[in-house]
């Protein structure tokens, strides 16, 4: 079977690292623990929130992101442009237990915009302008919104246009489970991955309640 290198493609806030975590916790895609996000060392599944601490490990260099940020994302792997997936590429290539690399593409915008990006294959991971507002105002500090509404605006077309694929991410975090269904089915379809429900249902249900936690309230065992 040929091999594929998909990147992900989204707005900061917009549920992108949620999406490739899912992706990437199917038996048919390339997973590497060097992607891990956090401190606990017993949890090494790319759809399992670690245990202690409960949250994700701190950005380094800091840039100044609240605490909430690092209780509410899910970013997983790190936010990779087609040129910096190099390494992985090549032990993608050698591996024969995967024939899909998908990857946070979140630093392709600027060759994407510019029309010189080698990468032609991306997932739009779309999210409504209501559900990224809320999102911003939760895990951005009021500059961060700004700049991000902006953004937005400038470059969802032009995402529109570069995607072989798009999914709303909003469907697939639904608390309703046939509607998360519908667009989880559609997405395993399309790329030919076994399906993997209940435990990205898990996770996902998981990663709703985290949008609530409070990063002052929760305890180190």
């Amino acid at each position: 079977m040929s091999k594929k290198l998909i990147g992900i493609i989204y707005f900061q806030g917009g549920a992108g690292g949620a999406l490739t975590r899912i992706l990437q916790s199917h038996k048919e895609v390339y997973w590497t623990t060097d992607w891990l996000n956090h401190d606990d060392h017993d949890i090494t599944d790319p759809i399992q929130f670690p245990n202690n601490p409960i949250t994700l490990r701190r950005e380094n260099p800091d840039i100044g992101l609240p605490d909430s940020y690092y209780l509410h994302s899910a970013h997983g792997m790190p936010h990779y442009s087609f040129r910096m997936i190099t390494p992985y590429v090549r032990k993608f290539i050698k591996d024969d237990s995967s024939h899909i690399l998908f990857y946070d593409a979140l630093r392709d915008v600027d060759l994407i915009c510019k029309g010189t990006c080698p990468q032609k294959n991306y997932i739009y991971c779309y999210a409504s302008d209501n559900f990224l507002n809320k999102r911003y105002f939760n895990v951005f500090q009021a500059e961060h919104r700004d700049f991000q509404a902006k953004i937005r605006v400038k470059n969802h077309n032009l995402y529109i246009q570069h995607a072989n694929y798009i999914v709303n991410i909003e469907n697939l975090l639904s608390t309703d489970y046939y509607t998360f269904e519908e667009e989880y089915n559609k997405l395993i379809t399309k790329y030919n991955l076994t399906t993997n429900i209940s435990s990205v249902r898990a996770f996902i249900l998981s990663w709703i309640e985290r949008q609530s936690l409070d990063p002052t309230k929760h305890i180190n065992y």
